[in-house]
């Protein structure tokens, strides 16, 4: 918390400098608008992300060379900062259009998109619609396995998503056991045996092995997100 308490003195006292010499919408203030969103989204303060975002992204469309990229990833921020303020619709429009300005400039396996697709998964999971979200979570799936390396954390929490929302949908426990294991193995492989994440990871699975060989009901964990928050420097 503290450093992120840093971060904001840090990121007013930029602003304040800047807007001694330029007007509030000029691009060069668009950056500092996007990390302050970004912190305050941190902090949980999503009305005050909210209004930040959309001045970096009010700036970067008025520009007369747009970075279709940079636009794409205010867009994605803006949808999970209307996630985390339980507004869905607006969660969804954005996360749409970011897809959409993505898959039109950037290339079909970049990492990005995956991240976009992560986060409609998560937005279907939150509205219970399982299989849209086991959809959109085999979709970032491929493109994490196709433009990351093996042991890559994201790859893991794909896994771990999909697990999650197959057995909210009732699946074979063997399906949903494979992708556990193959998220405890890239865990180990990239933080250790001993890291919270890889920890988690492999309760969760012990968790569904104990309560297969009892018959008891499975505790269902929420399942995780991670929204491309760029801090552009």
């Amino acid at each position: 918390m503290q450093q992120f308490d840093k971060a904001l003195v840090c990121l007013h006292e930029s602003l304040t400098i800047k807007l001694q010499f330029v007007a509030s919408d000029n691009w060069s203030l668009s950056t500092i608008y996007n990390n302050l969103g970004s912190v305050y989204g941190s902090l949980g303060e999503s009305e005050t992300a909210l209004a930040y975002y959309e001045k970096a992204l009010e700036i970067d469309l008025k520009s007369q060379n747009p970075d279709y990229k940079k636009i794409a990833t205010r867009m994605l921020n803006l949808g999970s900062a209307y996630f985390k303020a339980d507004q869905m619709k607006n969660s969804k429009d954005h996360y749409q259009r970011a897809l959409s300005i993505m898959l039109e400039h950037l290339p079909s396996n970049h990492p990005n998109i995956a991240v976009v697709y992560n986060s409609l998964s998560t937005l279907y999971y939150a509205e219970n619609n399982f299989e849209e979200s086991l959809s959109m979570s085999r979709k970032s799936l491929d493109i994490r396995l196709a433009s990351l390396s093996e042991n890559h954390p994201s790859i893991a929490e794909s896994y771990i998503n999909i697990a999650i929302t197959l057995m909210e949908l009732a699946e074979e426990p063997e399906e949903i056991l494979e992708n556990y294991q193959k998220a405890i193995t890239i865990a180990c492989n990239a933080f250790g045996k001993n890291h919270p994440t890889t920890e988690r990871y492999q309760r969760l699975m012990d968790n569904l092995v104990e309560a297969l060989a009892s018959n008891d009901p499975v505790e269902h964990e929420t399942r995780t997100e991670t929204t491309l928050v760029e801090i552009d420097r």
